[in-house]
């Protein structure tokens, strides 16, 4: 049977590694379960801060065309499809 996960090594500094085994030590956690939870989390943040960043450029453009109600945006939205 393949193995299903991947063996990664990392270097850190020794006050940083020691940060992350206490981390993990306080959550109940192994390292590799801390990390993927910590992937996790990163990639969430990447997503809202790319949400964020739409909704801005929605948010200006919305204020270029002068419109003001949902109605009117949906209306535009739809032209567009």
């Amino acid at each position: 049977m393949a193995r299903t996960t991947r063996v990664l090594s990392l270097s850190l500094s020794p006050k940083l590694a020691l940060a992350f085994e206490r981390l993990a030590r306080r959550k109940h956690q192994d390292k590799s379960g801390l990390f993927r939870e910590m992937i996790a989390a990163y990639e969430q943040m990447q997503w809202l801060e790319r949400f964020r960043r739409l909704q801005a450029y929605g948010a200006r453009k919305v204020r270029k065309l002068n419109l003001f109600t949902e109605k009117e945006i949906d209306r535009l939205v739809l032209q567009g499809r």
